[in-house]
């Protein structure tokens, strides 16, 4: 799933699982020879050793320092166990795991972002050895990412900066390896808006999430640099490529306060990238629009591609993503409003019927230009003045009866945005059903073009 997030958002590992090289492999499962190997060498040099406290003696030990107000840690007892002892142990079958020794020292951690960063191990000790090799022969975090950075040459590790206060412990085992460490850069903590943590268990914070919503990969990776620091002071009115990112990326500019994220910026990247697709990609556009019909269940059949093309290009300054427009919000692009949506009309079903039957001429025949918005607008203000009609509260019937909203795009945007066929098509039925409701007789309306 990584791999796949990465490379829909144009980063290609130059290594890994599906795409070996000379550093595999890279399953945890399939290198643990490489752990067991390692592990001798810190055992037989006494920097490591093999501990047999049952898990119910710890868990006392965890109950006690609970009742006593105290932090728990292990006592590492095993620690000086003679090697006969352990060799005693380990006959009689006895379980156990591997933990390091970790020395208590003032340690001195040359941060790429925070600096040097001091530790007294002496004073964080708090939970004695930590375990490097489970009793399962799987190995913890803790050496696992020691080893494998090593044997991978890792030169740079950039991580959040939670897992700070656990590199003394890297350090120290890569001392007692005799390996030369990598850089570390510990990353600001990632926030919501409101100040709280952002974390992983947010569903919508997964690249996956962003990508089912349409939303594009250019515009999530600008949205990334522009929170935290660690880029140049870019214009948010235009998009960077990863070239273009990668060459003004400086480690040494990353903030080391918390960063917000304003998802308001994010919508925006999107909507930049989204108005060049429909100038320079419509084609592509027009197919995720598709996509996200059929997805949604919509009745879009009956539709034509002139009217998905059109809807394209009406839809950029009102959504961020194609994949808004078959939300519910958007339900009036692709369906007759429902019955029940139309009792709100007010306006009588015969003005209706008038209006209907004097549309042919003054709105029907448009070709979608300026002047025939003009025209349209000045055709619906002459027809509210001669029938005494308050054009707004017209105007809103008339949206009605079209969208089945009151609060919507302009009234002539709407006229041009669904076309001849589809506008009287839908006044009709709405009138249909007024008529039907008021016990009038339905409309003798003439197909005029």
């Amino acid at each position: 799933m990584i791999e796949a997030d990465l490379q829909w958002l144009g980063i290609e590992p130059h290594e890994g699982p599906s795409n070996p090289g000379k550093h595999g492999p890279y399953i945890q499962s399939e290198r643990l020879s490489i752990y067991q190997e390692n592990l001798g060498n810190l055992i037989d040099s006494g920097n490591a050793y093999e501990c047999f406290c049952s898990e119910k003696r710890l868990d006392l030990m965890r109950r006690e320092a609970v009742r006593m107000r105290q932090r728990p840690r292990y006592d590492n007892k095993c620690r000086d166990l003679s090697r006969e002892d352990v060799k005693r142990k380990k006959a009689a079958g006895e379980q156990f795991c591997v933990r390091f020794k970790l020395e208590p020292e003032h340690l001195v951690l040359k941060d790429m972002v925070y600096g040097d960063v001091e530790f007294d191990l002496t004073e964080m000790n708090y939970e004695g050895d930590p375990i490097i090799i489970k009793s399962d022969g799987y190995p913890t975090y803790h050496y696992a990412n020691v080893v494998d950075d090593h044997f991978m040459e890792i030169s740079h590790v950039l991580r959040g900066v939670e897992w700070q206060i656990s590199t003394p412990k890297h350090l120290q085992m890569y001392r007692a390896f005799k390996w030369e460490p990598p850089q570390y850069a510990h990353l600001p903590i990632v926030l919501n808006k409101d100040g709280t943590k952002l974390s992983k268990r947010q569903g919508d914070i997964s690249v996956n999430h962003y990508r089912n919503q349409t939303y594009f990969p250019i515009a999530l990776t600008n949205f990334v640099t522009k929170s935290g620091g660690g880029f140049s002071d870019h214009n948010v009115e235009k998009l960077y490529s990863m070239q273009e990112l990668a060459e003004t990326f400086d480690i040494s500019k990353v903030n080391t306060g918390g960063c917000r994220l304003d998802f308001i910026l994010l919508e925006k990247l999107n909507q930049l990238k989204l108005d060049s697709q429909i100038n320079n990609d419509l084609k592509t556009a027009i197919k995720t629009l598709v996509e996200a019909i059929t997805a949604a269940n919509l009745k879009a059949d009956d539709y034509p591609q002139d009217y998905i093309e059109k809807v394209i290009r009406w839809c950029p300054q009102r959504v961020t993503k194609i994949k808004d427009l078959v939300s519910p919000g958007f339900e009036y692009l692709w369906s007759q409003p429902e019955p029940s949506l139309l009792s709100k009309v007010s306006t009588s079903p015969d003005v209706l019927q008038t209006f209907i039957n004097d549309c042919p001429t003054k709105i029907f025949n448009y070709r979608e230009t300026t002047e025939d918005s003009e025209r349209i607008s000045e055709f619906l203000e002459e027809f509210s003045t001669f029938h005494n009609l308050k054009q707004k509260a017209f105007m809103k019937d008339l949206r009605i009866m079209l969208c089945g909203v009151t609060k919507g795009p302009p009234l002539v945007e709407i006229f041009l945005l669904f076309g001849n066929n589809m506008t009287r098509s839908r006044l009709l039925k709405s009138l249909e059903y007024l008529l039907e409701r008021s016990s009038l007789p339905l409309p003798n309306v003439q197909a005029k073009r």
